[in-house]
């Protein structure tokens, strides 16, 4: 419904007629097996032809999308920087005799070092989320609201790749051929 009265005449129902057998067979494997229902499937084959909508005219695919993976990126990247200090720190005192039990001054030493490199993660972290937010930046007028994503179309479009899908070449052209009309209509009528 919410396609039609956007004025987007193709959904995933659309697709799923023209989907390659293999995926369509994959697809109800993940019903099957409990680890989607049909409503997420479509939802997330729904979000796969807006995004495609959207890459075709040039627009950003998913604004919200993208501030939660360039975040996660960070996070990530200041969580490994934090590991592998911790690991230098646990590997030098792997040099120490284990035999030998460990004056209290050791163990003190160490766990200072480990406090000076909690202190610099969170520090990192705090920084981040000055610098990105808390909430993703708001919705400018470049992109019409039909190309957003649901919050229910973005979880689902995460279940899906969670779950391993990974659609054929084929699948990927029949959702660029039901784009590709609508991405052309969507910027006459914008």
């Amino acid at each position: 419904m919410e396609w039609l009265a956007i004025g987007l005449p193709h959904n995933s129902s659309h697709l799923f007629a023209r989907l390659p057998f293999g995926d369509a067979i994959q697809l109800a494997a993940l019903v099957g097996t409990g680890q989607m229902t049909w409503p997420e499937v479509n939802a997330a084959l729904d979000a796969k032809i807006k995004l495609a909508i959207a890459q075709l005219r040039g627009a950003p695919a998913d604004p919200h999308a993208a501030w939660e993976d360039a975040r996660r990126a960070s996070e990530d990247d200041i969580w490994a920087r934090y590991h592998a200090k911790c690991d230098a720190v646990f590997a030098d005192d792997a040099t120490v005799d284990e035999t030998d039990l460990w004056s209290t001054e050791a163990l003190r030493a160490r766990e200072q070092r480990l406090n000076r490199l909690r202190g610099e993660r969170d520090r990192a972290l705090a920084v981040l989320s000055r610098r990105l937010g808390d909430q993703p930046p708001r919705q400018t007028c470049s992109q019409p609201p039909a190309m957003q994503l649901t919050a229910s179309e973005r979880d689902a479009v995460r279940k899906l790749d969670a779950s391993g899908f990974v659609g054929s070449a084929s699948m990927v052209h029949a959702i660029r051929d039901l784009a590709m009309p609508l991405a052309g209509s969507a910027v006459q009528s914008a």
